[in-house]
């Protein structure tokens, strides 16, 4: 299939499967803004075979405190230049009260598996990610007064989608090695908790980056994180200052 006939099935595929909600009382909307600090490595153990290590330190707007930290490691197998498969196991720790330091983090475990697809359309490099994620979610569990009664988990899962489109400035010096690139992806959780297949999440970016080594790049940019609550609309929007540095440096000699 093609790429952008596989870009469009998968998105149609998504709407499609998302539920209509009844339309009842409009939630009020909810914002706030974050910095997120960004590391992604995938480092060559082989021709093949590489090792995946992720991690984000998601602060608040003063970025004094910490919201949540995520750590995502991983093998990656090369299929050929522009396909890829990888499997991994992520864990995050978030703070509901995010102000307070001392408020411990409710943690979350998932195991995940992706399938990365590249290719260039004239001077655009397009970069499609699928990926699906078991997760464990701490809670609290109630009884039918609904008081609480103690801790306990819930499992989803949760499918996701993305497409990242890259385009390099023409300049000279340094700047010979600078881009942009535009983002988004879409979130659908099911199962468990989640119940019916639904939208839940949409993360649209936009960054400036540059090489700065043949196999570091370097980017910082403005994401808008947008979370449906209860009535399944998109209501939560987190604005979102992006620093990232991304490596492919290798672990071989």
């Amino acid at each position: 299939m093609h790429p952008t006939r596989a870009i469009a099935c998968a998105a149609l595929t998504l709407i499609a499967a998302a539920p209509l909600h009844a339309q009842t009382a409009a939630a009020p909307e909810t914002t706030r803004h974050s910095i997120w600090l960004v590391y992604g490595g995938d480092h060559p153990l082989s021709s093949r075979l590489g090792l995946i290590f992720d991690t984000q330190l998601r602060l608040v707007q003063s970025g004094d405190h910490e919201r949540q930290l995520l750590v995502r490691p991983g093998l990656s197998f090369a299929l050929n230049r522009h396909a890829k498969l990888s499997a991994g196991y992520a864990v995050s720790g978030s703070r509901i009260e995010s102000d307070d330091p001392l408020v411990s983090r409710r943690p979350e475990h998932r195991v995940w598996a992706s399938a990365q697809l590249s290719h260039q359309v004239g001077p655009v490099s397009l970069a499609h990610r699928y990926r699906m994620e078991h997760r464990w979610l701490s809670g609290v569990s109630v009884d039918g007064a609904g008081a609480p009664t103690g801790e306990t988990w819930v499992t989803a899962e949760r499918a996701r989608y993305s497409l990242r489109a890259s385009v390099p400035l023409s300049g000279r010096g340094r700047l010979r090695n600078a881009y942009v690139a535009a983002s988004d992806e879409l979130f659908a959780s099911f199962g468990g908790y989640a119940g019916d297949i639904a939208l839940d999440q949409n993360r649209a970016a936009f960054a400036l980056g540059m090489r700065v080594a043949p196999p570091v790049r370097v980017e910082i940019g403005y994401m808008l994180q947008s979370s449906a609550g209860d009535d399944g609309r998109f209501t939560e929007r987190n604005h979102t200052l992006q620093i990232g540095v991304m490596s492919t440096a290798a672990l071989r000699r």
